[in-house]
């Protein structure tokens, strides 16, 4: 008989799906994707999402709504194109 996992474990899993669900969606969406492009991509993600997670835990202090508003200045700094385009969103 299995145990079951614990909460943290189980909601990591369900991230690391979705994470990975929607690298590989992205990564469909080019001309002739490569998979081990879309593995090093979901890593990557994995790793920044745990990076943040780890920092958040370091400040708990900050507010969802403040990590939002950070990772928009950061996501902006990183790809000002990007930003441009959601900038004439409503």
């Amino acid at each position: 008989m299995s145990r079951p996992r614990p909460r943290s474990t189980a909601s990591t899993g369900e991230l690391n799906r979705t994470g990975a669900v929607g690298v590989s969606e992205f990564f469909g969406s080019s001309p002739a994707p490569e998979p081990l492009d879309t593995d090093l991509a979901t890593h990557l993600w994995y790793g920044t999402v745990s990076a943040a997670v780890v920092w958040w835990r370091h400040h708990p202090e900050q507010s969802a709504q403040e990590m939002t508003a950070r990772f928009e200045r950061i996501f902006a700094v990183l790809y000002p194109q990007t930003a441009a385009a959601g900038a004439d969103r409503p």
